[in-house]
């Protein structure tokens, strides 16, 4: 299993809104007003997330595949499966 990064984007239902107008009424002195509700894909937050692999996200910030295999053949070796026990030995500097 390759590592994976958690990517936040501007959600594509309300462009970042979060909250959309869904209703509209008067107060109690005449003025109109809208109601708003939270964007039912994103929940109020304006973000989607998405996981996406090392190789995505370094192609994405600019850099290029023969990068990204560099860095996550340095970071874990070759094809050779991570396991949780490598990968917490390896975040403390001891693997």
């Amino acid at each position: 299993m390759k590592p994976q990064v958690q990517v936040f984007n501007v959600c594509d239902y309300c462009q970042g809104k979060a909250y959309l107008p869904y209703e509209g009424g008067t107060n109690a002195k005449g003025k109109s007003v809208i109601r708003h509700s939270a964007c039912p894909q994103c929940h109020g937050t304006g973000r989607s997330n998405q996981w996406i692999t090392i190789e995505e996200f370094i192609l994405m910030m600019g850099g290029s595949l023969k990068d990204a295999d560099r860095e996550l053949n340095e970071q874990y070796g070759s094809e050779e499966p991570v396991t949780s026990y490598q990968d917490s030995r390896e975040s403390a500097g001891l693997w």
